[in-house]
């Protein structure tokens, strides 16, 4: 009786033992698939932040062209009325 007693103790142990596998294992799957969602979220958001900045950026250059040609404007405009003046 003893032996049966053991053998069957050791046959629970394996089992609970390969049911905890499975659960650590379900668990660590749905753990990736979580972060695997948050890691193409984050991604997504990424390559619109670096779209939006590259967009503010051409933007800006823009600003800038136009701002150097205002200011050349404006130093003709100075040059002209200091010929007018004269």
């Amino acid at each position: 009786m003893d032996f049966l007693m053991a053998v069957w103790c050791l046959a629970g142990l394996a089992v609970a033992g390969v049911l905890a596998g499975s659960v650590v294992v379900v668990v660590f799957w749905l753990r990736y698939d979580t972060l695997k969602e948050r890691a193409d979220f984050l991604m997504q958001q990424l390559e619109d932040e670096r779209r939006h900045c590259a967009l503010q950026t051409s933007e800006l250059l823009e600003l800038r062209a136009a701002l150097r040609a205002e200011c050349l404007h404006v130093e003709q405009l100075q040059r002209q009325i200091t010929l007018l003046k004269c």
